[in-house]
């Protein structure tokens, strides 16, 4: 499956998703297609493929101890 985005330049490619992380990261594209429309990055919620430690507390522990 490839995914269809927007360059800065205003060009329009196709990549695969592993590209997609890539172009976003390096800040080379200003929108990518989803199913639902364009998403504009910057201004909608894009999920990140990079997970960071969370410090919060653990909320799926057992109660039971």
């Amino acid at each position: 499956m490839q995914i269809k985005v927007k360059f800065i330049d205003g060009n329009i490619e196709l990549v695969r998703p592993r590209e997609l992380q890539e172009l976003i990261d390096a800040r080379r594209i200003t929108q990518f297609r989803r199913s639902g429309g364009w998403v504009t990055l910057g201004k909608e919620t894009v999920r990140s493929t990079l997970r960071g430690d969370y410090s919060g507390l653990e909320r799926r522990s057992n109660f039971n101890d």
